[in-house]
């Protein structure tokens, strides 16, 4: 999939930010830079084949009779700040990301492109501590504050972003084991806090949960059937 237009040649090409050039490299990506413009990621094939099995059908397109591969594609739709993170961590340029503290439109980019690519292992050591930083604490705890809540009919919703955060990051990670609970959190917040549906209110907590938990445990396995 080339990017190269008529007026896009070497006599005018585009610029090559620092962050976004690894060595060695041997294949250019096209992105949009956060002051939206283009430019160029400088990066290695062997990283994207390893990182992303949708990467590695970009660089060798199983649908191709050549064996070469194609050498140039467009990344200019996808966030710029999630795709530097991919990027980063499938080069091992790991340094920093200890202390690295996405904020959540960051963590909902990355969430996106991760189930774009296939590529959520590449954040499985870090997502559930992020997650924890942004829900206020580990998810376990927040699913007992949610239940203790709901007995005491004192329920005080999260913020409906955070609701749908959760049940993005956990529908996406759902097979890291600290996240398991995450998708059942988000969506029974999401239900209870909703004005336009009083009549969840009246359904036991036990009985919400069991509900959300049984949705997606189906469709987790109708996904499993069809890989």
């Amino acid at each position: 999939m080339s990017f190269c237009s008529e007026n896009d040649d070497d006599d005018y090409p585009l610029p090559s930010p620092p962050e976004f050039t690894f060595t060695p490299s041997d294949v250019r990506l096209l992105i949009n830079t956060p002051d939206d413009t283009l430019a160029y990621a400088h990066v290695s094939s062997h990283a994207l084949v390893l990182a992303s099995p949708v990467w590695k059908n970009f660089l060798f397109p199983p649908w191709s009779t050549s064996t070469e591969k194609v050498l140039e594609h467009d990344f200019s739709d996808d966030d710029p700040a999630a795709l530097l993170v991919l990027l980063r961590i499938a080069h091992l340029k790991l340094k920093g990301i200890e202390e690295f503290a996405p904020s959540k439109d960051l963590l909902v980019d990355l969430a996106i492109l991760c189930n774009k690519y296939v590529c959520g292992d590449l954040l499985y050591p870090w997502i559930a501590g992020w997650v924890d930083r942004h829900c206020g604490g580990k998810v376990e705890v927040i699913c007992k504050r949610l239940d203790q809540s709901l007995r005491k009919k004192m329920y005080k919703p999260t913020s409906t972003y955070e609701s749908q955060l959760m049940m993005l990051v956990g529908w996406i990670f759902r097979e890291h084991p600290d996240l398991t609970e995450c998708f059942a959190a988000g969506a029974s917040w999401m239900l209870f806090q909703s004005a336009e549906f009083p009549e969840f209110r009246s359904i036991g907590r036990c009985r919400l949960r069991s509900w959300v938990r049984c949705v997606y445990m189906l469709d987790a396995e109708e996904e499993a059937n069809v890989r």
